[in-house]
């Protein structure tokens, strides 16, 4: 039963936006400090938000970085995100997590027998 709570949570906090030359989903758990300047400062260069949600900032600041790949867009991002956060981001051929400097919101990533993948923003035992 806790299973299915976990992923009920993370497929309902998950957002998915899909461009002319990329797709990604992003999953985040934790509290970005400079959310509402980041926001502030995004609009004002043109960005269109759908939510209210913080986790919606990081595809902003990436898509901000279009001369560079995907990898360093990321990186720089979360350079200028502040605050205690894990971020899993999906691609078509992979699977990246992002974790906040000093580990506030460590993640775990496992696989059961049953095979769905169970994600937790901090350590579970699974019996």
């Amino acid at each position: 039963m806790q299973l299915v709570v976990m992923i009920r949570s993370i497929i309902s906090s998950l957002f998915y936006s899909t461009f002319y030359d990329d797709e990604v989903a992003l999953a985040h758990n934790g509290n970005l400090t400079n959310a509402k300047s980041l926001r502030h400062q995004l609009e004002k260069a043109g960005s269109v938000f759908h939510s209210n949600s913080d986790t919606e900032i990081l595809i902003h600041l990436i898509r901000q970085k279009r001369d560079l790949d995907f990898i360093d867009a990321l990186k720089a991002s979360l350079n200028e995100v502040k605050g205690g956060f894990a971020f899993l981001l999906l691609q078509k051929e992979r699977l990246i997590a992002a974790l906040d400097p000093n580990g506030f919101r460590p993640l775990c990533i496992g696989q059961l027998k049953i095979k769905p993948m169970s994600l937790q923003a901090r350590p579970v035992l699974w019996t």
